[in-house]
C-alpha cells in the first residue's frame, strides 16, 4: 500500500520531468478540469490526478503511468464523479483528495479513502446540516471513510470519530484502519481508510 502527500506545486514540477502532467487525464477529466474557474483549483486537480497516476505504476511495477485508464462513474446518476476504478485491475483501491495548494493520494488493495485538509488553528471543521466533528482528524476520517465506501457523509457525522490521532494506524467501527498523519510544513492533517495500516510519505 502506497500513501504520499505532497504540496501541488512539487508533485507538478516531478510528473513534468517526464511529460505533460494534463496528458495523464481522461477525457471526462480533462472535461472537469477545463469548467473549474480558478487556476489554483485547477493546478490541484491535475496534482491529485498526476500523484494516483505515479503511485500506481509503482505500486503495479509499470513503467508508464499514462496507460492507466482511470474511470469514475456515480452510482446514482451515472456522471463522471463516483469512485475511482482503475480499469484492467480489480480489486485495487485507489483515493485522492487536494485543496488549498496540497494533494494526497492512496493505492492499495481493496477499498480504500483518503482526505486532507488545510487546518489552521484558529478554523473549525466543516459542518453539514449543523453537525459537525470537534477535531480536523475527525473531518478528515469521516471524508476517507466515505471515499472507501463506508457510508456517506450525513452518517460519518452522525457519529463522528474525534479520538486522538491515530499516526500509527487504529481499526474504527466500519472495520477499516485509519491512519492520520499531520504535516507542520503545509499546515494539513489527512487521513487514510484502508484495510491496514500505511505509512504516509510527506513531501
Amino acid at each position: 500500500m502506497l500513501c504520499r502527500s505532497a504540496p501541488t506545486e512539487r508533485v507538478l514540477a516531478e510528473a513534468a520531468l517526464v511529460g505533460d502532467p494534463l496528458a495523464l487525464l481522461s477525457e471526462p477529466e480533462r472535461a472537469r478540469h477545463d469548467r473549474l474557474q480558478r487556476p489554483a483549483d485547477r493546478a490541484d486537480f491535475v496534482a491529485a490526478r498526476a500523484l494516483v497516476r505515479v503511485l500506481l505504476a509503482e505500486h503495479l511495477d509499470v513503467s508508464c503511468a499514462h496507460d492507466l485508464v482511470i474511470t469514475q462513474v456515480c452510482a446514482t446518476c451515472g456522471g463522471p464523479h463516483g469512485r475511482p476504478r482503475l480499469e484492467g485491475y480489480d480489486g485495487v483501491g485507489l483515493s485522492w483528495a487536494h485543496g488549498s495548494g496540497v494533494v494526497a493520494a492512496a493505492v492499495g488493495p481493496g477499498a480504500i479513502g483518503i482526505d486532507v485538509e488545510l487546518a489552521g488553528p484558529a478554523e473549525r471543521p466543516p459542518s453539514l446540516g449543523g453537525r459537525s466533528p470537534q477535531t480536523w482528524h475527525g473531518w478528515t476520517r469521516a471524508e476517507a471513510l466515505v471515499k472507501a465506501g463506508a457510508g456517506d457523509l450525513d452518517e460519518m457525522l452522525g457519529r463522528p470519530d474525534d479520538r486522538p490521532p491515530a499516526y500509527h494506524g487504529q481499526r474504527g467501527p466500519s472495520g477499516l484502519v485509519l491512519t492520520d498523519w499531520a504535516d507542520p510544513a503545509t499546515g494539513t492533517v489527512g487521513t487514510v481508510a484502508a484495510a491496514s495500516a500505511v505509512v504516509v510519505r510527506l513531501g
